[in-house]
């Protein structure tokens, strides 16, 4: 007699005898088990069986739990993998039977994990009536669902479907989604998905502009200030400053002298090429700018008279870094570092300054040369005792690295954050005839750094010289001016 006729005719003694001699059940004989509910045989068939078989079809696991054969549904258990059967149930969207197998104790996953399985599983129909299914077992006192849940938020996974799921996105949302998780992957894969069906399809394209433009407003809205910046590092150079041929800004020096009828602007005390970079920077309407190398405060009052109204400076005595900013924009500034703070040594310094109306933490810094940028500058900062109150939603760092001696500086880490770069580093150092403006070391670091926007030297700062050999001139057929030995480096958010 074959196996699957003594397991249809109950004949138990048969059964065993066979399996004895190592007869294997096979998927049709679990079938019959589970449709005759019969617990005696199912105490003989499970345990010789192929534990993949029984993992491969999760669905007659899930039929015992349907069908109330709970006895043969916990023999199953122990050789099933029940997040198999959890999976199962979520990409056919049987979201009920899913949370009844969590709920009861069959699964290590909880409800976080149903929604992100369901939001991570291509489907052309918006799942909005299952999401909102998980949400509607949620006690308003203690929600059950986080849905920034673990590093995969679910409004990433929303708008990462190549389906357009625009009301899941919406309600999402409402419910307290946070786009600004996980660097904004939310607004770029959205982007993407618009972009990608423009061509192709005008309908999909336009619920993807849909999507696109519910989580960009989310982000830009008045609660998330600190996003949308017009930002500028600058070393602008002590010699220059002073209009003293010396170091190694000499050559930028001497063409001042020479272009600017001996170097001094029609106000008293400050070069001609200094205020030409403080009316460029004006010309900006930067929100935060990062000076390095301020060789006296007198130099940065006399810039600041060519500002618009609203602008102001912060630094910590006696350091030569230095913030202007926009306080319509970002409010009061609050210096939390001490005036010795140091990236590598004495004159080397590093100021940190929160804006709390718009909970931005920047750091301006002048690093020493030749040293481990990343751990020095993680180290200083960890030196500092942060106040109660300040948690950013965004960290920026402006500064001149002297960043010309390995690879350039990929990424920092503070208060938890990884800054990086909005693109290449730019190259802005410097006018001597080693460099020629090829070497980078002028960055801009930020926890937003997936932002769109423009990173690097803008044309119109672009030093004007041209080399005849190792010698500098000014180029006359360029209608920009002299301003330092560095070049400013932007990022102006789109």
């Amino acid at each position: 007699m074959s196996l699957a006729n003594a397991i249809n005719k109950n004949d138990l003694q048969t059964v065993n005898k066979l399996l004895t001699q190592g007869i294997k059940p096979n998927k049709q004989d679990l079938t019959n088990v589970v449709n005759n509910n019969n617990l005696n045989m199912a105490k003989l068939i499970i345990p010789s069986m192929d534990n993949k078989i029984i993992n491969d079809n999760p669905f007659l696991f899930i039929r015992t739990i349907n069908e109330n054969k709970i006895d043969i549904a916990n023999i199953l258990l122990k050789y099933i993998n029940p997040n198999i059967a959890i999976q199962s149930l979520v990409s056919t969207r049987d979201i009920k039977t899913a949370v009844y197998l969590i709920n009861n104790g069959y699964s290590n996953y909880n409800i976080n994990d149903i929604l992100l399985l369901l939001l991570s599983t291509p489907n052309q129909i918006d799942p909005i009536t299952e999401v909102k299914y998980l949400f509607s077992g949620c006690p308003n006192a203690q929600p059950c669902i986080n849905v920034q849940y673990h590093d995969n938020d679910a409004i990433q996974w929303a708008a990462k479907s190549f389906y357009p799921w625009s009301k899941t996105v919406k309600f999402l949302l409402e419910q307290g989604a946070n786009p600004n998780v996980n660097n904004k992957n939310a607004l770029r894969w959205a982007e993407k998905r618009m972009t990608d069906s423009k061509n192709s399809n005008p309908d999909i394209y336009n619920q993807f502009k849909d999507i696109y433009a519910m989580i960009r407003n989310k982000i830009y809205s008045p609660d998330n200030q600190a996003q949308k910046l017009k930002i500028i590092t600058f070393n602008l150079a002590y010699a220059v400053q002073a209009n003293v041929i010396s170091g190694s800004e000499k050559l930028l020096v001497q063409l001042c002298q020479q272009t600017y009828k001996g170097g001094d602007s029609n106000i008293e005390g400050l070069s001609q090429c200094t205020l030409n970079a403080g009316q460029w920077l004006a010309r900006q309407n930067a929100d935060l700018i990062g000076l390095q190398e301020i060789g006296d405060k007198y130099y940065i009052q006399k810039m600041l008279t060519v500002f618009p109204k609203g602008y102001e400076t912060i630094r910590q005595s006696p350091q030569t870094v230095y913030f202007i900013y926009n306080k319509n924009k970002l409010g009061s500034g609050t210096i939390i570092s001490p005036p010795n703070l140091n990236v590598g040594g004495s004159g080397r310094p590093m100021l940190v300054v929160w804006f709390a109306q718009i909970k931005l933490l920047a750091i301006n810094l002048h690093a020493a040369h030749k040293i481990n940028l990343k751990q020095t500058i993680e180290n200083s900062f960890n030196s500092i005792t942060i106040p109660a109150g300040v948690k950013p939603n965004r960290i920026i760092i402006t500064g001149d690295f002297n960043d010309t001696y390995n690879a350039p500086l990929s990424e920092i880490n503070i208060m938890g954050k990884l800054l990086k770069q909005h693109g290449p580093p730019p190259k802005s150092c410097c006018i001597d005839t080693d460099t020629k403006y090829q070497f980078p070391g002028d960055y801009i670091f930020d926890s937003d750094y997936q932002q769109a926007g423009f990173y690097g030297v803008p044309d119109d700062a672009k030093t004007p010289v041209l080399y005849n050999g190792n010698k500098p001139y000014v180029n006359s057929n360029s209608k920009n001016k002299l301003m330092s030995d560095h070049e400013p480096v932007v990022f102006y958010s789109y």
